[in-house]
């Protein structure tokens, strides 16, 4: 029997200038906006922002978006949709409303990695995307 899983949505910034070298990823699964944020190749910083309903979850995702565009960030992964296993789903879904510092690091690891396979499988991974 196969597990259930949900399709998810991700994408990363990256910022050189000045002297930078960050990443900032979005994931985006359902009611839920995990930030990932960090040197390159670092595993970064988490937080979740748990909304009200899908809708909200992509209103707040494209505002961080462009937030971050505006100070120089540009697409390194381009949106890119992955599938996630339904218990991880499960354990973002159960975090309270609002801003936390995240799922366990098992959860935020496993999402990340997710992501980037799915990036590197269907091509929207550019050369300058983190490690």
């Amino acid at each position: 029997m196969a597990t259930p899983t949900i399709t998810a949505f991700g994408w990363e910034l990256h910022n050189s200038s000045a002297g930078h070298d960050k990443f900032y990823r979005i994931l985006l699964v359902e009611q839920m906006v995990l930030f990932n944020w960090g040197a390159r190749d670092a595993r970064g910083q988490f937080q979740a922002n748990k909304v009200s309903t899908v809708d909200a979850a992509k209103q707040s995702a494209a505002q961080q978006t462009n937030a971050k565009h505006a100070k120089g960030y540009l697409v390194t992964r381009d949106a890119t949709p992955f599938t996630v296993p339904a218990e991880l789903v499960r354990d973002l879904t159960c975090l309270p409303m609002g801003k936390t510092n995240g799922p366990s690091p098992k959860v935020c690891d496993e999402l990340v990695r997710l992501f980037k396979a799915a990036a590197v499988q269907l091509g929207t991974a550019m050369p300058e995307a983190s490690r």
